[in-house]
């Protein structure tokens, strides 16, 4: 019982336009034959096993029939009905064995329900109706909600619902002979307002045989009868007949639509024969029958339309016309395609060439003496509409000789107008006329020879340019006439019989399809050529190229709005033999929307229009057709993915209840996506298998457990995998498939190395066709694999450098260094050597890409962006000339990037302006400089520096030096003592500083005016408080006085040399389109070029000297410009001779294990004592610079020079270059454009610049280096 409701339920929510029809058009079907176009409905029928299940039910209560609400039911929502208790579906049976009689069932009826007040509402009403179970009383309640709400459709909807509902049981009723219930109901359900047709005629029906007491015939009965039916009109009425009784039934719906259109299509064929009655009562038969889909009704009264005016289609008349003999039948042809069809110029060109053949057959009965005939015939030609004013004039004479019946023409006469002539037809009838007439006349047995030959010749070369009536009307004039010879009134007769079925020469076909232009023509032609010349492979290969050049015009006409002449070209392209499925989809898709007069979505039109679909099955067909037509669009396909992602998630759930059958197909309909992806089909492939089986799958708990108790690495792998397909967002199956793929990694290399060849290319397979596989792993199992597939070891780590050292092709080279890397991971002779051979295989491939070799090119830096352990710097080189390869450009050496930043420049101005610690600028160093006379406190005489120079604790050059001063540093002068000679005098000052007793030598120190500041003063350009400010001295504080003059307002004093830049120095240093471009060289890019060019600049510098290919390897392990290590390190190793970068200084270990730096009287002591080098003066702080730095290199383990380059380049890298706001050009370490006033290392507002003539210096010595310059964009 309860799957008879359930079908009886989905089929109610079926109307007859959702069944497929059947239309088979070409079928040659007369009315007294059938072709069965029957299809099956695979779900949803009502069988006759759910009938028999009825009537086994001792008593149904009429509540047994629930109604299940249209709009809770659609493709990807339902549930299964049959599995949920609380379903609207409940049967109730009574589990009595009384026999209910006709009045208990009313009293059931009659069942007193509360009134519903009107001002409850239409949705009180409407749930009222939902939730009763009594078919009878639903339908009550239903009409009650409509008359109450006549406006509301939902009360519409459920009077035909609840009202097929009440006829179903009112059925089962009858067939059980309850007829006096049954009448009952039929009647209720016909007094029921808006009932539609099919239900009303259905239920009439039902009630006549009820009131005749009359069973009703089973709907396989019925089925059976119509299925015998042998003739078209026999079939359709069979199945109108069953459909009025069993109109939810599927076969009968699909029966009357199928049957339909079959005698639609036997009525067409009766129309286009003339037979215009026969087909009127064919299409008046259908036209009186509920229940037809919309478009057969549409075409069906149509062509109703046109039966009743005698109208048939353009294609037909022409086709009668242009194989009809005789001329006036053909001419009344085309006139009648004319009448119906005045645009179309077949009919027009087909009027002309009728009226001409016609006169010239009423010419050869004018000659013949028969005036009657010829002159009715020039009649008709005269009465004809729009024939040409040459053929009327011609027309209207022949008829005034006829009228007159004048005599023939003399043999001269004629035989002169021969002459006259200039066209090969009228020379030849004249001189058929004369031979005639004057058949012993030689001139024209010789006349009419040439002139049918000649005649003959432009006919045919109207025939090859496809002008078939003209070249036909030719031969057929030939033909027509005796005495020309058998040879060519054969090639006459031949020529005709092609002619007539348009055939040409396959070589005439052919060139003309080469020499034709027009994409309609050329296509036209290759069909004509392969329909005559099948076997002739020219057409067959044609067809497809000329079809898809359509298609594009075609389709460029339909997005111009130019539909109509799309929709010609689409259905031209249709209609061509051997196109692929491909052209056929794309064109049928195109069709559809031209047929509906809309252009073809783009590909964002069809993702929008398939995102309205409300059904993910439709949906993703209408992306599918959009990827049909776009089938590169990343919008149609990630859509696609998406909704076969959504329907993958309803068909898991339909599966998880247990729907197993919904499912399968679901998961096979997603199976069949041409651009899946792999995770999708991964998945559904997997859940596929489990629902063909019945079973639902694990939960993601269960499927880790089993998982995790997995034993073999090889099942460990491929349960976790099929744990990420099913549960792709969970992090255990991920984690769990790196780990088991490395388990099964080391497995499967332990089998390699055991010689297990093919059972570890096996594992390594397994490894790289799994997903989320980390791509270090998939790599290691990619080179294991290369080898076990070769039947070959796992070589040693000695082994890979030998053979990469010795392969001589630079991607040779890079390939072992990149397999010995992933393979020996830690050796650092594969870390300098991927790095080594990748700017290598740069430099190779960019002579390949000089050379215009783009495609060698492009592989190889691909080659390099991709493989793992080269440095950052070589990547982005590739990077740039990937791009520059892509675009078929040869590599440029100058680079220009721009960086656009948040701020505006005059933002950065303001910002640095208002530092604390203003901008700096030593250009006023020997400017005066001024304070007010009113901000000193008092003056004195103070000692003064006039030279950096060092104060000694005593009055001696070896004396300790207490204090290094710079020039200007100010102290008490105690006295003078002499001590040691220096510069020609042995005078010294004792002198006071920092509270301390201290001696310099006289001749670095003077006697000053020193002034002592009240206040915190600032010390202006010139003597005005408006002028700028070089800066401010706090209080306390002293300073020189120069030429002072206590009645001045004014004092100028001494400075010093860095001062307080102006607005306008800031400005033109911080504007990035002022000074020199290699201000903004940046710092993170190798050269490019050879260890011997680097090491040409290190010619002469202490230990640096040929260190070339160590600050190469720097370079590209850090990513550090080579020229920029090479300056700092020149600037902090004195040009590679200071003791800190030249191993000089030794550092140990004392018992403590505390370092020490190595000296004679201490050496003994230590322990684990090395040479220490540090070419970057890396923590060597100022104050005890070589201790700090030689300590800071022993740590680090720099014990050689190349280790120090090396080691030492990290450190200027994250610290200078890599850190967080991107400093990656000197412009930038001075301004910071990122974060304008943070981390800016110089106040001198000219760092950048000065930094830049060292460093040009050395580009300028190199051999075609690479220069990327990134440049600031400012708002």
């Amino acid at each position: 019982m309860k799957k008879t409701v359930s079908t009886l339920c989905v089929l109610l929510l079926l109307s007859p336009s959702q069944f497929v029809m059947a239309n088979d058009s070409n079928a040659n079907v007369i009315e007294e034959e059938f072709v069965d176009t029957e299809s099956k409905e695979e779900e949803n029928a009502f069988t006759v096993d759910d009938e028999a299940d009825a009537r086994k039910e001792d008593i149904i209560k009429e509540e047994e029939i629930a109604e299940v609400e249209l709009s809770d039911i659609d493709e990807e929502t339902a549930k299964d009905i049959g599995n949920d208790k609380q379903t609207d579906e409940q049967e109730v049976i009574e589990k009595s064995s009384v026999t209910v009689n006709t009045r208990k069932m009313d009293t059931v009826e009659a069942t007193t329900i509360t009134s519903i007040e009107s001002d409850k509402g239409a949705d009180y009403y409407y749930e009222q109706a939902v939730n009763e179970n009594s078919a009878s009383k639903k339908l009550e309640l239903f009409i009650e909600g409509y008359e109450k709400y006549p406006n509301d459709s939902r009360f519409v909807d459920g009077i035909q619902s609840s009202a097929q509902s009440l006829l179903t049981w009112a059925r089962r009723q009858h067939n059980q002979q309850q007829f006096t219930t049954a009448i009952d109901r039929y009647e209720r359900i016909l007094r029921a307002p808006q009932l539609n047709n099919a239900i009303q005629k259905s239920t009439e029906k039902h009630l006549s045989y009820a009131n005749s007491k009359k069973l009703i015939p089973s709907a396989d009965s019925l089925y059976s009868i119509a299925s015998k039916q042998t003739t078209v009109s026999g079939i359709f009425a069979s199945y109108v007949d069953a459909y009025e009784w069993y109109p939810e039934d599927g076969r009968f719906q699909q029966g009357l639509q199928s049957s339909a259109q079959n005698l639609y299509n036997w009525a067409i064929r009766q129309h286009d024969s003339g037979n215009f009655s026969t087909a009127i009562a064919r299409y008046e038969t259908i036209l009186s029958v509920a229940g037809i889909n919309q478009t057969i009704i549409s075409n069906v009264e149509s062509r109703l339309a046109d039966a009743k005016i005698g109208k048939r289609s353009a294609k037909i008349i022409l086709d009668l016309a242009v194989n009809e003999s005789s001329a006036s039948r053909k001419l009344a042809l085309y006139v009648e395609g004319y009448e119906f069809y005045p645009n179309d110029k077949r009919f027009i060109d087909g009027i002309q060439t009728g009226s001409q053949l016609l006169l010239n057959w009423a010419k050869g009965q004018h000659n013949r003496g028969n005036y009657d005939t010829a002159i009715d015939r020039y009649n008709t030609i005269l009465n004809t509409p729009i024939v040409n004013d040459v053929i009327i004039q011609s027309t209207e004479k022949h008829l005034e000789y006829a009228l007159a019946k004048k005599v023939i023409p003399s043999a001269d006469q004629l035989f002169n107008t021969a002459k006259a002539q200039t066209q090969v037809s009228a020379i030849f009838q004249t001189y058929a006329e004369g031979f005639e007439l004057y058949p012993n006349d030689q001139r024209f047995v010789e006349g009419l020879q040439k002139s049918a030959q000649n005649l003959f010749n432009w006919a045919v070369r109207q025939h090859d340019a496809g002008n078939y009536e003209t070249a036909i009307n030719r031969y057929e004039m030939i033909l027509a006439v005796s005495g020309i010879n058998n040879s060519l009134l054969g090639s006459v007769q031949s020529r005709l019989t092609d002619a007539k079925i348009g055939k040409r020469p396959a070589n005439v076909i052919f060139d003309l399809a080469q020499k034709e232009t027009s994409a309609s023509k050329i296509l036209e032609l290759y069909i004509e050529g392969f329909t005559f010349y099948p076997n002739d492979s020219r057409f067959v290969s044609g067809i497809e190229p000329s079809a898809i050049s359509l298609f594009i015009w075609a389709t460029n006409k339909h997005q111009a709005g130019d539909i109509d002449t799309a929709l010609s070209r689409y259905q031209n392209i249709l209609s061509a033999p051997t196109i692929s499925n491909e052209l056929i989809k794309k064109t049928t898709i195109q069709l559809s929307f031209a047929k509906k007069n809309e252009l073809i979505p783009t590909p964002n039109g069809f993702y929008n229009i398939a995102m309205e679909v409300p059904t993910l099955t439709n949906r993703l067909n209408m992306m599918l057709d959009g990827w049909t037509i776009y089938n590169e669009s990343s919008v149609l396909v990630n859509g696609i993915n998406t909704t076969a992602g959504d329907l993958l998630s309803w068909a898991s759930n339909q599966h998880e209840n247990g729907q197993f059958g919904t499912a399968i197909n679901r998961y096979q309909l997603i199976l069949d996506i041409p651009v899946l992806a792999d995770i999708i089909k991964q998945e559904a492939q997997l859940k596929l298998s489990y629902a063909n089986k019945n079973l639902n799958y694990p939960s993601a708990q269960q499927q880790f457990e089993y998982a995790s108790s997995q034993t073999s690495a090889s099942h460990l792998l491929a349960a976790f995998i099929d744990g990420y397909i099913l549960y792709p967002q969970d992090d255990r199956f991920i984690e769990g498939i790196n780990s088991s793929a490395v388990s099964l990694l080391n497995w499967a290399t332990n089998q390699h190395r055991n010689g297990n060849y093919s059972t570890a290319a096996d594992r390594y397979e397994r490894i790289l066709s799994a997903p989320e596989v980390r791509s270090d792993i998939l790599l290691e199992a990619e080179i294991k694999q290369s080898y076990a597939a070769k039947n070959q070891q796992i070589p040693s780590a000695n082994q890979l450098i030998n053979e990469a050292e010795s392969n001589n092709s630079a991607t040779g080279k890079f390939n072992l260094f990149i397999n010995g890397y992933v393979l020996y991971p830690s050796d650092e002779r594969f870390i300098y050597g991927v790095n080594a051979s990748a700017l290598n295989l740069l430099n190779w491939a960019k002579i390949q890409h000089e050379n215009r070799r783009f495609d060698t090119a492009i592989d190889r830096y691909n080659r390099i962006l991709n493989a793992p352990g080269v440095s950052n710097s070589v990547k982005e080189m590739a990077s740039r000339l990937l791009v520059s390869a892509e675009k078929k450009e040869t590599p440029k050496r100058e680079f220009i990037t721009y960086t656009q930043y948040n701020v505006t420049l005059s933002s950065a101005l303001r910002t640095q302006m208002s530092l604390r610690d203003l901008p700096q600028t030593d250009r006023y160093r020997n400017a005066p400089a001024y304070i007010q006379t009113s901000s000193i406190s008092e003056v004195y005489t103070r000692g003064i520096a006039t030279a950096g120079s060092n104060l000694r604790t005593t009055p001696s050059l070896t004396g300790s030096v207490a204090f290094t001063v710079v020039q200007g540093t100010t102290f008490e002068i105690l006295g003078s003592e002499k001590g040691d000679m220096w510069n020609g005098s042995d005078i010294w000052y004792k002198v006071r500083f920092e509270k301390r007793d201290l001696y310099i030598h006289s001749n670095l120190a003077s006697s000053t005016n020193i002034g002592k500041l009240a206040s915190s003063t600032p010390a202006y350009e010139s003597t005005s408080t408006t002028s700028h400010v070089y800066g401010t001295r706090n209080a306390e504080s002293e300073v020189v006085l120069v030429n002072y003059n206590k009645n001045s307002n004014w004092q100028q004093i001494s400075l010093g040399a860095w001062r307080n830049a102006k607005e306008s120095d800031v400005l033109s240093m911080l504007d990035p389109n002022n000074n020199d471009i290699f201000q903004h060289l940046v710092l993170t890019s190798s050269v490019g070029v050879s260890a011997t060019q680097i090491n040409n600049l290190l010619s002469g510098k202490g230990v640096l000297q040929g260190k070339g290919q160590a600050f190469i390897d720097a370079s590209l392990l850090h990513s550090v410009n080579e020229v920029y290590l090479i300056s700092h390190a020149l600037l902090e190793t004195s040009h590679g001779k200071s003791d800190l970068a030249t191993g000089k200084l030794e550092v140990g270990k004392d018992r403590n294990g505390n370092l020490q730096l190595v000296t004679s009287s201490n050496r003994s002591s230590l322990t684990d004592i090395k040479p220490t080098y540090n070419m970057f003066g890396i923590g060597a702080n100022d104050g005890d610079a070589e201790r700090l730095g030689a300590f800071r290199a022993y740590r680090e383990g720099w014990f050689t020079v190349d280790a120090a380059i090396i080691g030492g380049a990290r450190f200027i890298g994250e610290d200078y270059i890599h850190n967080q706001n991107g400093q990656n050009t000197i412009y930038k370490m001075r301004w910071n454009p990122a974060n304008p006033g943070t981390k800016q290392y110089a106040t001198d507002v000219e760092w950048a610049t000065k930094q830049l003539p060292n460093i040009k210096n050395m580009y300028n010595q190199l051999e075609a280096p690479v220069l990327h310059f990134d440049i600031p964009k400012y708002k």
